[in-house]
């Protein structure tokens, strides 16, 4: 029995104080809750004492606002040359090394032309062969011309016999006339008019012969001759005359052009294998360093192989990606500042070369080409580069720290930012004007000493108290 009632006793004591420990809980929970809503109901009533926030100011002032797009860029050539040789065959001779400098039409390499050498001879021999044949021609040429004039004039001789022969005829006719009157009054014996009759009948032979002739020696040299060789028959004796010639020394002008014309095929052949000849010296079309080279003396080429590599390394191109909101602001001849972590941040300065006018639609990007002097050679194609480029400059302008703006609430946009006037934030609104990196323009609403706090906006209300602290300060002052 005793030992049941000292176990009840126990059991109670316990439960007695776990019920003390659950309402000591209790009260603590409640106690804390209480402290937290007075709390708040202390802050937010202005009329009651609290503690007032530090915050960082910023004093508005004129200075000059740059807009800087920053990015990476790649080095790259300004001009290369990928020399290939427009002839196949066997490298000969090699004058350059990989490193050398070279400038522009200046031999790298020559080819055999041995085969070539030998079909240039016998082209000039052709060409000779030509140039004699044509010589001929035209002598000939010049020979017909002589014997049509020639014949032209013994056609005029033939006229003038005709003129004679028919004089002679017809006074032959007029003696015998004048006989056969007389021998019919007896005054002349019938022998002496039967010679005067055959004096008659060799005036008309040979008058009749001389027009014989004259038909026969116009053959070729007639109206209708020409009208036959598609020649119009001139009205003038000298054009007339021409035709003539044209027409009766066409062979030997057609063998003149058809000589021409082989003698020009023997030139166009001679300066052909004579621009081969050339071809086979490889030459550099630019000036610069030789960057590679493909093959050995005694290599043959292959078509479309590249033997040589020349780079221009005294100007090269940085290339880089602009977004597009900045490419308006960007122009040609623009000068660009440009550093290289190959070369410990090394500065120099370049000039905008030329603008893609295409975006990337993956990332709204236009490609900028940079140019950039490079007499020393420093610089090399492939390395990295950091590239700055100032976009937008203000030279005196108001500006705020884009951490001061509160975010725009009402339907019309406004821009607010806090202004401290002795020790208390009030609401200002502002017109603001372009970003420069974290600064933006105050185009209205602010003056030159005016105090605007710059961050943490967030927490401040209008009319609050605020303690002031400047950038690096370690403790406020209300």
């Amino acid at each position: 029995m005793n030992a049941d009632r000292l176990w009840q006793t126990l059991r109670g004591f316990w439960a007695t104080r776990r019920r003390l420990w659950i309402v000591g809980v209790g009260l603590l929970v409640t106690g804390l809750i209480g402290l937290v809503a007075y709390l708040r109901w202390e802050s937010s009533d202005p009329g009651l004492p609290s503690v007032a926030p530090v915050v960082e100011l910023h004093t508005v002032s004129r200075e000059e606002l740059r807009r800087v797009f920053e990015g990476p860029g790649t080095v790259t050539y300004l001009e290369k040359a990928a020399i290939t040789p427009r002839i196949q065959g066997r490298i000969a001779h090699i004058l350059v090394e990989v490193g050398d400098d070279v400038i522009a039409g200046q031999p790298l390499a020559r080819l055999e032309t041995f085969e070539l050498e030998l079909r240039h001879r016998q082209a000039l021999a052709a060409l000779n062969s030509a140039r004699s044949q044509h010589a001929l021609a035209v002598a000939r040429l010049r020979s017909a011309r002589f014997q049509v004039d020639r014949q032209l004039q013994e056609l005029e001789r033939t006229q003038a016999s005709i003129v004679e022969s028919r004089a002679a005829f017809l006074n032959a006719r007029r003696e015998l006339e004048n006989k056969r009157e007389i021998y019919a009054l007896g005054g002349v014996s019938a022998i002496e008019l039967r010679g005067v009759y055959a004096g008659y009948l060799s005036a008309m032979s040979r008058y009749y012969q001389a027009r014989k002739n004259y038909q026969t020696a116009t053959v070729g040299f007639r109206d209708q001759d020409l009208s036959g060789s598609g020649i119009a028959v001139p009205d003038s004796v000298s054009e007339r005359r021409s035709a003539i010639v044209e027409m009766n020394t066409a062979v030997s002008s057609e063998e003149v052009q058809v000589a021409a014309a082989a003698l020009e095929s023997a030139r166009i052949e001679v300066r052909s294998l004579e621009a081969l000849i050339e071809e086979a010296t490889i030459r550099s079309p630019i000036a610069g360093v030789v960057a590679s080279r493909e093959l050995e003396m005694g290599e043959t080429t292959t078509e479309g192989q590249t033997v040589f590599t020349v780079v221009r390394m005294d100007r090269l191109v940085v290339s880089t990606a602009v977004p597009e909101e900045d490419l308006g602001s960007i122009a040609i001849d623009q000068a660009v500042d440009l550093s290289f972590d190959a070369r410990s941040g090394e500065q120099r300065q370049g000039t905008v070369e030329r603008l893609s006018p295409l975006i990337d639609p993956a990332t709204r990007t236009a490609e900028v080409r940079i140019a950039l002097p490079n007499q020393d050679r420093a610089i090399r194609p492939g390395m990295f580069a950091r590239v700055s480029i100032t976009t937008a400059v203000r030279d005196s302008a108001l500006w705020v720290p884009r951490s001061a703006l509160l975010p725009a609430t009402s339907e019309d946009g406004e821009v607010q930012v806090f202004v401290v006037q002795e020790g208390l934030a009030f609401l200002r609104t502002i017109e603001p004007g372009s970003i420069f990196q974290e600064r933006v323009e105050v185009l209205s609403g602010l003056s030159v000493g005016e105090q605007v706090i710059a961050g943490g906006v967030l927490t401040i209300q209008d009319g609050m108290t605020v303690q002031t602290q400047s950038a690096g300060d370690s403790e406020g002052t209300p």
